[in-house]
């Protein structure tokens, strides 16, 4: 089945793109024009059906028939950004919803839709002005007055969060400081430790014969020496050993 109509510029250009038709509606043709706007309610309420069932792709598709045929109609922009919204499109819920609003600026659930995606997205202070502004269109909205106390938590909850978040990197980047100090003063004492042990070998190696008491000395520093260096930390072992072997090697 196809048509076409010619309209004045008063109606928009209409379109949809079905099974076999396409539309071009005019108020001069009544029939059509009403017909065009019943099947757009029919998409209407069959993707409030999608969206209770939780087919979010399949209401937002048919919601957008809808719109195809009515683009201007503030309930499909509503209903289509609930529908984003629960799809997880927040950027696209939040483009409805504006929409909805300049096509419909006084009514409260344009407010409501636009809140709500802001509210997604963590723009908390943009979330509540923007429920404050449905609430003067209707004063008293209890749903708007909730939303508004919706936000105040979880913006105080995100907030919380996010300190947590920064303490534990803060911590976390600490103790990695922490473990690159030890690290370091760990390789510096090794360092020093094993000058000391080069001093005492230079010592030791400068006696040509010795005396069976310095050779005693001699042993027991070397095995001192290399137990502590497997071990890789000075001890005073091995300090008292090389100063037994350097007063032996003094006599």
């Amino acid at each position: 089945m196809n048509f076409e109509i010619t309209f004045d510029l008063r109606y928009p250009k209409l379109t949809f793109e079905g099974p076999s038709f396409k539309l071009i509606m005019n108020q001069e043709d009544d029939d059509a024009l009403r017909a065009a706007l019943a099947q757009a309610e029919q998409f209407k309420n069959e993707g409030n059906e999608a969206l209770k069932e939780k087919d979010y792709a399949e209401a937002i598709r048919l919601y957008t028939c809808a719109l195809d045929l009515d683009p201007t109609n503030a309930i499909y922009l509503s209903n289509r950004s609930a529908a984003h919204l629960s799809n997880d499109s927040k950027t696209k819920a939040l483009r409805d919803a504006e929409a909805c609003i300049e096509h419909k600026p006084n009514w409260w659930k344009g407010y409501m839709r636009k809140g709500a995606a802001e509210h997604a997205l963590n723009r908390f202070d943009l979330a509540k002005q923007t429920y404050f502004r449905g609430l003067e269109k209707d004063p008293g909205n209890a749903s708007l007055q909730d939303a508004i106390e919706d936000v105040r938590v979880a913006q105080e909850a995100y907030s919380l969060q996010l300190k947590k978040e920064n303490a534990e990197k803060e911590a976390a980047r600490l103790a990695q400081e922490a473990v690159a100090k030890a690290k370091a003063d760990e390789e510096a004492l090794l360092a020093s430790f094993m000058d000391e042990v080069e001093a005492l070998e230079d010592q030791a190696n400068t006696v040509k014969k010795p005396a069976p008491a310095a050779e005693e000395a001699y042993n027991t520093w070397t095995h001192t020496f290399h137990s502590l260096a497997m071990a890789r930390q000075p001890h005073d072992a091995f300090q008292t050993s090389g100063t037994q072997l350097y007063r032996v090697l003094s006599e």
